[in-house]
């Protein structure tokens, strides 16, 4: 009798931390501008990481650099990769600031998070040749 006990507690306990491992929020690891193209409107490319759990309903994703200049995108949260259109000469070290909405039990709760980075010549593409 012992035994089945044991059982059944052990099967309990595994379906719930399944059920709490499967609520947890995703959060946002890591998000990166990986690339800036130059065309009209320049646009900076954004990579974006999760960890483990149930991802965002939707995330918005600003970018600046030192001057002021960027954008804002507004993307469903399964997305791992945005183009943002930024203003202004964009360039140099920039922060990205996201803010994540999660629904947990029917309630929203916002994460907001922020990462900053540097721009490399070699993420800069070149302008559009003109006919």
């Amino acid at each position: 009798m012992r035994t089945k006990h044991y059982l059944f507690l052990g099967s309990v306990l595994a379906l719930f931390g399944g059920a709490v491992a499967r609520l947890r929020p995703a959060l946002l690891l890591t998000a990166k501008v990986t690339a800036l193209t130059l065309d009209t409107p320049p646009t900076a490319g954004i990579a974006l990481r999760y960890g483990n759990g149930s991802p965002p309903i939707s995330l918005i994703v600003d970018v600046y650099d030192q001057d002021g200049n960027g954008g804002s995108a507004t993307i469903p949260g399964d997305q791992l990769f945005l183009e943002v259109p930024v203003i202004g000469a964009f360039g140099g070290t920039y922060r990205l600031t996201t803010t994540a909405t999660y629904r947990l039990l029917g309630r929203p709760w916002t994460s907001v998070r922020e990462f900053t980075g540097q721009l490399t010549t070699a993420s800069v593409g070149t302008p559009p040749s003109q006919p």
